[in-house]
């Protein structure tokens, strides 16, 4: 017997596989110098760091020498915001044309059936982007990605992690040839200081942060 799929109230991506970048490495070593390496790798340690979420999964490591990963089964929305309108069709913003990849990046989370979605050009950009976001109050967060807590709830668009976050998505998109890298990253840098404005949308309010954000794929 199949069972109805219920109705999205949210467009989910979720991950196939772990997603690993190096911090060292190309393209990042030009926005991240040795200072900022050496600062990860103190903040990491020997033994890495694990953040998870509210229920204990793991949603992101840090590992040395300078390494994230994001776990499989993490979820995300791509690049918002997203809307539906009257049960038609989803609006907001693009998140690019489908790049070549054997292995299939994401797919959607609400519905099983629903055929692999391979990876497209801002998906790893808007991944990293994501959980380092919704990670950034998590005390074991690396200082390099942090909020800035003396500031309270409300992060300044000019905050040490901030910044950073933001030059990682840009300069992730910036590696995949995205056209238009500029526009979003202007975007992110410019709408995250609004979102933190509104209490709804302020990720701060949660008190993990990652709200059943690593789902594991049965």
């Amino acid at each position: 017997m199949s069972i109805m799929p219920r109705k999205p109230k949210k467009l989910l991506y979720q991950l196939q596989h772990n997603l690993v970048i190096n911090l060292g490495k190309e393209p990042y070593k030009r926005i991240f110098n040795a200072q900022d390496l050496d600062e990860l790798n103190q903040d990491i340690g020997v033994d890495g760091k694990q953040l998870t979420d509210r229920d204990g999964r793991l949603v992101v490591s840090f590992k040395q020498p300078n390494t994230i990963v994001v776990a499989k089964g993490y979820r995300w929305d791509g690049c918002s915001p997203k809307f539906h309108i009257l049960d038609l069709f989803w609006i907001g913003t693009p998140d690019g044309i489908i790049i070549g990849s054997e292995r299939p990046l994401c797919r959607p989370d609400e519905d099983r059936d629903i055929p692999i979605i391979h990876e497209r050009v801002t998906h790893k950009a808007s991944c990293i982007h994501d959980v380092l976001g919704y990670c950034k109050y998590d005390q074991d967060m690396p200082r390099l990605f942090r909020a800035d807590t003396s500031l309270g709830r409300q992060e300044s668009a000019k905050s040490y992690g901030r910044r950073n976050r933001d030059k990682l998505f840009r300069e992730m998109l910036r590696h995949q040839d995205h056209s238009l890298w500029r526009v979003y990253w202007l975007a992110v840098s410019t709408l995250g200081t609004l979102f933190n404005l509104i209490p709804f949308l302020n990720t701060a309010n949660h008190p993990k942060n990652v709200l059943n954000a690593c789902k594991p794929i049965e």
